[in-house]
């Protein structure tokens, strides 16, 4: 049962293109609550199986291995997709605006909170993949996380305009 709901979730997030972001925001989250479902499944056979073969008990290794690896790739995906949706709806000009007319409604702070979260889970990722990951794929991995590391910094500096801190900003950058 829990495997059609992850086939069904996995394909929601496939035809990602036909939805709106907050759509596709449900479906990383419905999909990751599929795959925390199964992760516990497979736990719970492994508990049963293991008792009859130490084989079967690699085999529920390997799918939960597999299930946090999805999880991870998908909070990966999310984090960077409310990331760039907060960063769309924030009108840095406003910012440099001397006479403030109306408060901002997505604040920098938020924004880098997103990406630092993509981050986290990344490099969770790229430890459990590293051996089996060919070079290049860890170079676009490492490039990726400076590229994030760039915009966690402009982003902050973006607060100090914010807060009127022209030395944190100087920091920032």
């Amino acid at each position: 049962n829990f495997l059609n709901d992850l086939q069904e979730q996995e394909k929601a997030l496939q035809t990602k293109d036909g939805g709106s972001p907050q759509d596709l925001i449900k479906n990383y989250l419905n999909f990751v609550n599929v795959l925390d479902d199964a992760q516990v499944v497979i736990k719970k056979e492994k508990a049963e199986e293991s008792k009859k073969s130490e084989q079967s008990g690699q085999v529920f290794n390997v799918l939960v291995q597999y299930i946090t690896r999805l999880k991870l790739k998908t909070s990966v995906d999310r984090n960077l997709l409310q990331a760039r949706i907060l960063a769309q709806k924030l009108d840095a000009t406003q910012l440099f605006n001397p006479i403030k007319t109306v408060a901002l409604a997505v604040r920098p702070q938020n924004i880098v909170r997103f990406y630092e979260k993509a981050m986290k889970s990344q490099k969770q990722l790229l430890t459990a993949d590293r051996e089996s990951m060919d070079p290049a794929a860890v170079l676009q991995n490492e490039l990726q996380e400076k590229y994030q590391n760039v915009l966690i910094s402009y982003y902050i500096a973006l607060h100090y305009v914010q807060e009127h801190q022209s030395q944190g900003v100087k920091q920032a950058l």
